[in-house]
């Protein structure tokens, strides 16, 4: 079934907003620093599913699913290259940090289950500010 990739792009832009608001430092009045990264991540990565989903829409590809390196395989070339150029990246080098990250919105999700949690945040910043533009540059 197809979807809208100008609603899936909103929404996806919805969440990128709020990812971008978590992770902002306040202080609180005991003067430490408060800033919910786990909210933050999990927010992050559905945003990037949902701008990964609204350029497949965008091609003419129907999607489903959260593992971010199955969408990012099902994109055009020309797509790929334009994420991995605004990220800052090699194209080989998104694609060993797509396999990393692949499955982090389920993982972050249910993080209380796991001992250890690894993440490139430079990487997935770069990466979500990347897809945001493409996925509105697409869209449009």
């Amino acid at each position: 079934m197809a979807y809208d990739p100008i609603r899936i792009n909103n929404v996806s832009s919805s969440f990128h907003v709020a990812s971008k608001r978590c992770m902002e430092q306040r202080r609180l009045p005991s003067g430490k620093l408060e800033m919910p990264l786990v909210p933050a991540v999990v927010c992050q990565a559905f945003a990037v599913e949902l701008g990964l989903k609204a350029i497949l829409e965008s091609e003419g590809n129907s999607c489903r699913g959260h593992k971010l390196k199955e969408l990012y395989d099902s994109l055009s070339i020309e797509a790929k290259k334009s994420i991995s150029d605004v990220a800052g990246c090699s194209e080989e080098f998104m694609e060993l940090n797509m396999e990393k990250i692949s499955n982090i919105f389920v993982e972050w999700r249910y993080i209380y289950e796991s001992d250890e949690a690894g993440l490139d945040l430079e990487f997935f910043n770069n990466l979500a500010n990347a897809v945001h533009h493409v996925a509105n540059k697409r869209v449009e």
